[in-house]
């Protein structure tokens, strides 16, 4: 389900997560610098406090 505080809208017969700003995916699972990790391989470690 919806994780980091996104806001999980019930639709019919599925769910739809809005994700907070700085998250992304369809549970808003990835962090903004998570994605730029996987995307571009930057080694950056700049989510330790984020829940991902």
């Amino acid at each position: 389900m919806c994780q980091n505080a996104a806001t999980c809208v019930d639709l019919l017969n599925a769910y739809e997560c809005q994700c907070p700003a700085g998250y992304s995916g369809t549970n808003c699972e990835y962090g903004v610098c998570l994605l730029y990790m996987l995307v571009a391989e930057i080694a950056i470690k700049c989510c330790d406090e984020w829940v991902l």
